[in-house]
C-alpha cells in the first residue's frame, strides 16, 4: 500500500508550556508525526494523546540562539479515534509555540520506521535539511521556522501548509519521490535566517521470495 497523507493540521499556540492540537479522528495503524517549533533553548518534555506512545526522531532537534528550537516526534501504528495531541515543553514558550500534526497511512507499522533524519540552520537560507533516503517510496517531512520575512512557497515537488498569521512557519512533505538520494525543501523568499528539522519514514518492508531468510525450515 502506498503512503498517503490523511491530514495536515497547523496550530499557533499561546504563550505556554503546553499546546493541544485538535485533529480529525485518526485511522487505525497510521503514523502520526508532530512538528514542534518553540523558543530557543527549550526542549520537548512529552507528546501525548491519551493512548499512543510518541518518541523523538533521533537527530531532528535543533536550537538556534535568537531564532527557535525545532523538533519532530512521532507515534507509529496509531490507535483509531485520536482527536487531539498535546505537546509539553520545558518552559513557557512566550514568543512562539507553533506546532503541526500530520497523519499518514501506509507507513511501516513494526520495526524502526525512520529512514533518515537531520536538521539545518542558516543565517541566510530558508531551507529544510538535506535528507538522503534509501527507499523511493518513503515520505519526507520537514518543519521550518524563519526569523522575519513571510514565507510564500516551497520548492516543487514538496507540498506545504503555512501557519496563517504570521507566515513564519512552513512545514512541508514529499511523498514517494520515486528515486533514492538527497532531497531538500527550499523556501521562498530564501534569503533569511531559518531553523529546520526533517525526517523520512519508510513504507512497509517488501517480501522478497529470493531471500531464503524469509522462510522457516522445519
Amino acid at each position: 500500500m502506498a503512503i498517503s497523507r490523511l491530514q495536515f493540521v497547523n496550530h499557533d499556540g499561546a504563550a505556554s508550556n503546553t499546546d493541544t492540537v485538535t485533529i480529525s479522528a485518526s485511522t487505525l495503524g497510521s503514523l502520526i508525526v508532530v512538528g514542534i517549533n518553540m523558543m530557543d533553548g527549550l526542549t520537548v518534555v512529552s507528546v501525548t494523546d491519551g493512548t499512543n506512545t510518541y518518541v523523538q526522531v533521533p537527530g531532528a532537534y535543533i536550537s538556534t540562539t535568537g531564532l527557535a528550537a525545532t523538533d519532530i516526534w512521532y507515534s507509529q501504528n496509531s490507535a483509531a479515534g485520536i482527536t487531539s495531541v498535546t505537546i509539553t515543553v520545558s518552559g513557557t514558550s512566550t514568543s512562539l509555540f507553533r506546532n503541526t500534526v500530520v497523519e499518514y497511512s501506509g507507513v511501516r507499522q513494526t520495526g524502526n520506521p525512520v529512514d533518515t533524519a537531520g536538521n539545518f540552520t542558516s543565517g541566510t537560507n530558508a531551507n529544510g535539511p538535506s535528507l538522503t533516503i534509501s527507499d523511493p517510496n518513503a515520505v519526507l517531512f520537514t518543519t521550518l521556522q524563519v526569523g522575519a520575512l513571510v514565507l510564500t512557497s516551497v520548492s516543487v515537488p514538496w507540498s506545504g501548509s503555512m501557519i496563517d498569521d504570521p507566515k513564519f512557519l512552513y512545514p512541508a512533505d514529499l511523498i514517494a519521490p520515486g528515486s533514492t538520494g538527497a532531497f531538500q525543501a527550499v523556501y521562498t523568499p530564501n534569503g533569511q535566517s531559518s531553523n529546520a528539522a526533517g525526517v523520512a519514514f519508510l513504507p512497509p518492508a517488501t517480501f522478497n521470495p529470493s531471500d531464503s531468510s524469509m522462510f522457516l525450515v522445519f
